[in-house]
């Protein structure tokens, strides 16, 4: 231990006045203080239980632990304190006077160092909130983060001061990761030393009989214990050493981690149903980038630069050699292994379902990140790279016409695949992924008629020519043409501010009595003087679609990088394609509705990969709650989604080529996670107030698949900061920024209430008979800088596994 200029008192009894706190602590002591981080739960659930009497002797806790460390009260935090008296008690009951020494050591140490954080979640009761055992419905940002006083009382003779401590972390962090990952428990044997307080809430008091966690419980704990442990390590100050070094090799953390990282270990928790609640954890927790990040933290810089030059250009998987089976040759043969055996990570990585649609890049991902690794653990021999000519296969067998008839011939049906492993899930796979192909090639089909600009060609051509590409009314006048090209004036923030006060965080409306959300101030439409967007019929008779260009740069120039272009497409879709994409839109999910601050009102479903806005340690990119490829369902839910997906990047490209080139390469790796790319928000009866997103927004694309409304432009698109709004119809799609200011037009207050309280049914009639009610549905598909950031770290973690695991001396 380092020296310590202040005085340590002798072994001493706290104050009179914490007696009666000091025998509910005596207690409280476990009698077996064998079990694994007992320390960690007694004062956990201590704490929780006695937080008010903690907070009203808040003054002579401090005292108590100033007196014993003969610091400053001052300089001692509450938090630190609690957990001080908490340990001394113990000492005094069962300890020695070197106990008593080292303990107050250390808590002179940590004062000093200032290695306590000034908040602790698992001290909420000291700070003004008491929490206790939460269940899995707990908000999924809140982390479990409890000081592990047991890290900070064991002695390593090797080290002394600091670097004991951070040994004795990352010892426990691995002790932690082995037990959870690696160890032949499951998640209750994990949690059965946990007893369950009850009532869950502010008064909640032991149970005179334990009640263990259910499964799912033991599960949200192991995973919030996971978080804590993440936060604990990932706030260890960063350093490059070798002593640093030394010290992760000694605590095995490197071994351990490339042996959970290994793309083989999730095949095994598969084959054993008690230990599938791994594969959870991996999907909520973002385990495979967590663990790399945390090697990464301590690897010296030209070595991670060297990694990032020498690595694959894409994931690899490198065979181990030892299989002997041969790989089914035929389509039906393979399909049939996947339905006989778990070689898709479906629990832990949901994505994986949409490996046969979204190109043959997508199925390269797929194939080295989960397949062959579970093909090679099955025994098969196999290459890093698919067998030649396989993904031809596979598509050529489920594309065409007669492609469902080759399934039910050679028995990839639900009903003849139902008593195999996975066959109900595979069987799912194929039939969506065969509609799938049938509804892109109808997509397609009515696409083509349209001319795609080149966008090489943009810096050549003015705007006006640039999209002139109808082949019916080319040559037309240019009021004649399908397309209308509207120039505005861009406002920037202040100027809007300054020529419509409170206009942002405020609302537009055309009714006289509208919906209130939140709003301070309410203009008419007709006040904000702004350009009208609508549709031409005779236009769409003509040509069968209307498409505006709206810019703030000269049309009849080349499009200048400074300017800002939008674009809005009537009747976007055929009528056939727009059925199956409003079916698809209302199908049932289990992912919750986002909430929206009092800005917004309606539904706004997300459907994709995003990382948290908490940004905890714990975070990482991950699906969102609620998206499970494990249930016919939840199939039913990705192909659905991907339909849609698709359908927008069709007619995306077409609107605005550069645009969608643009979205793609920064999707990029998003796209290898989830084929949707980033995600697709459901909007159901959506309405807001002129707001904007956080500048982590980038431009995207908006559909309006169906609208019925009471009164006229309800629910129109207003798009202040840009100068115009649109009359928005079914069948719509545009383009804009939701960094800049943006909403709808509120509609009255009785629009709003049937809204809420009446739907379409999904086959398209309306609601409770009569005539259409009021509806707005339509989907949203933006992408975030910080989750496509996210993408790329992960991608590129996974990438360098192989190169971080031999640079920590890692035996493969």
């Amino acid at each position: 231990m380092s020296n310590i200029d202040c005085a340590i008192s002798t072994p001493s009894d706290p104050p009179f006045i914490l007696n009666d706190l000091v025998k509910r602590i005596q207690n409280a002591i476990p009698l077996d203080q064998t079990i694994p981080f007992w320390n960690i739960l007694w004062k956990k659930h201590m704490m929780s239980a006695e937080g008010e009497r903690l907070r009203s002797q808040k003054a002579a806790i401090i005292e108590y632990a100033a007196s014993c460390s003969s610091l400053s009260p001052d300089e001692i935090h509450f938090s630190s304190a609690c957990e001080l008296l908490f340990d001394l008690v113990l000492i005094l009951a069962q300890g020695s006077e070197q106990d008593w020494y080292d303990r107050l050591s250390i808590f002179q140490l940590m004062a000093f160092k200032k290695y306590f954080a000034h908040f602790n979640i698992a001290l909420k009761a000291c700070d003004g909130e008491v929490e206790g055992h939460e269940s899995a419905a707990s908000d999924e940002h809140e982390l479990l983060d409890c000081s592990d006083l047991s890290d900070l009382t064991e002695s390593e003779p090797e080290y002394s001061g600091p670097q004991s401590i951070i040994l004795i972390k990352f010892r426990n962090f691995n002790t932690f990761l082995k037990d959870t990952f690696l160890s032949n428990k499951s998640a209750q044997e994990l949690k059965m030393s946990i007893p369950t307080y009850q009532p869950k809430g502010p008064r909640q008091k032991p149970l005179e009989t334990a009640c263990y966690p259910t499964a799912h419980e033991a599960i949200n704990l192991l995973r919030l214990e996971l978080a804590h442990y993440l936060k604990v390590i990932k706030e260890l100050q960063e350093s490059t050493s070798s002593q640093i070094r030394t010290i992760i090799r000694i605590s095995e953390l490197p071994s351990t981690i490339a042996q959970i990282t290994n793309p083989q270990s999730l095949v095994a928790y598969t084959t054993e149903s008690k230990f599938s609640f791994r594969a959870q954890i991996y999907q909520q927790t973002a385990l495979f980038h967590q663990l790399g990040t945390i090697l990464n933290k301590w690897t010296p810089l030209e070595v991670r630069e060297s990694w990032s030059q020498n690595a694959p250009n894409k994931i690899e998987y490198l065979p181990s050699g030892l299989g002997n089976l041969m790989l089914p040759t035929g389509a039906a043969a393979f399909f049939k292994l996947l339905a006989q055996k778990p070689i898709l990570p479906l629990k832990a990585f949901p994505f994986v379902v949409l490996f046969l649609i979204g190109g043959e890049s997508n199925f390269d991902f797929w194939w080295s990140h989960s397949i062959a690794p579970a093909l090679d653990y099955f025994g098969y021999k196999i290459e890093s790279n698919p067998p030649k000519g396989l993904f031809s296969k596979l598509i050529g067998y489920l594309k065409p016409q007669s492609a469902m008839s080759k399934i039910e011939k050679d028995g990839l049906t639900e009903s003849t695949l139902a008593y195999t492993p996975h066959g109900l899930i595979m069987a799912k796979i194929l039939k969506n992924s065969v509609e799938y192909f049938k509804f892109e090639h109808e997509v397609s089909s009515y696409m083509k008629k349209f001319h795609i600009p080149h966008p090489e060609d943009a810096g050549n051509m003015s705007l006006i020519d640039y999209y002139n590409n109808c082949a019916i009314c080319c040559t037309k006048p240019l009021d004649e043409r399908c397309t209308t090209v509207l120039q505005v004036q861009f406002l920037n923030q202040l100027e809007l501010e300054k020529r419509f006060p409170g206009l942002i965080h405020g609302g537009v409306t055309s009714v006289p009595d509208p919906v209130q959300i939140g709003v301070g101030t309410m203009y008419d439409y007709k006040d904000l003087q702004r350009h009208k967007v609508c549709k031409d019929q005779q236009k769409i008779a003509c040509c069968g679609q209307h498409r505006w260009i709206i810019t703030t740069g000269d049309p009849t120039h080349p499009r200048q990088k400074e300017d800002k272009v939008e674009m809005v497409l009537f009747d976007a879709f055929s009528d056939s394609c727009l059925k199956r994409m409003i079916v698809n839109f209302n199908h049932s999910t289990e992912v919750a509705a986002l909430q929206r601050q009092g800005r917004v009102g309606g539904d706004m479903i997300p459907f994709g990969t995003r990382v948290p806005k908490g940004g905890a340690p714990g975070d990482g990119l991950r699906p969102f709650e609620g998206i499970n490829a494990t249930t016919i369902s939840g199939v039913d839910e990705f192909f659905a989604q991907a339909e849609n997906a698709m359908a927008y990047d069709k007619v995306a490209k077409y609107l605005d080529p550069d645009l969608y080139h643009e979205i793609q390469r920064r999707t990029m790796d998003s796209e290898k996670l989830g084929r949707i790319g980033g995600t697709v928000y459901s909007c159901h009866n959506y309405m807001a107030i002129q707001h904007l997103e956080n500048t982590d927004a980038c431009r995207s694309f908006c559909s309006q698949l169906e609208l019925v409304r009471n009164h006229q432009y309800e629910m129109a698109f207003v798009y202040s900061q840009m100068g115009y709004w649109i009359e928005t119809e079914s069948n719509t799609f545009w383009t804009f920024d939701a960094s800049l200011v943006h909403g709808t037009m509120l509609p009255a207050e009785k629009t709003a209430a049937q809204m809420r309280t009446r739907t379409r049914l999904r086959d398209g009639q309306p609601a409770g008979g009569g005539g259409d009610v009021p509806v707005s549905n339509g989907q949203h598909k933006p992408t975030r800088e910080t989750d496509n950031r996210r993408a790329a770290e992960h991608v590129r973690n996974q990438r360098e596994r192989k190169q971080r695991d031999a640079y920590w001396n890692i035996a493969e």
